[in-house]
């Protein structure tokens, strides 16, 4: 079940642990590098805005965000909600 405690510990592992980086390179890397060869910030004016649906733990929002980006994620699970409010 995707809302399962396994599934949430699991992608808390996997989207916020150090000992995960190399998956947070391979997965979030390669969609955060193409969405600044797509989506460039511009040197004057607001930056682009970017939604995320089915955000999960929100790790790919964040890195967006910390690139510069104005980002807006979404998630279906409540569950899934709640763990990231209190990250």
């Amino acid at each position: 079940q995707y809302a399962s405690f396994g599934s949430i510990c699991l992608h808390l592992f996997r989207d916020w642990s150090a000992e995960a980086d190399h998956v947070h390179e391979t997965v979030y890397g390669r969609i955060i590098d193409e969405v600044k060869r797509r989506l460039p910030i511009p040197a004057d004016g607001p930056p682009p805005r970017i939604l995320v649906p089915g955000s999960a733990l929100s790790r790919l929002p964040f890195e967006l965000m910390m690139a510069g980006y104005d980002v807006e994620c979404n998630e279906y699970s409540a569950i899934f909600v709640n763990v990231v409010d209190f990250l």
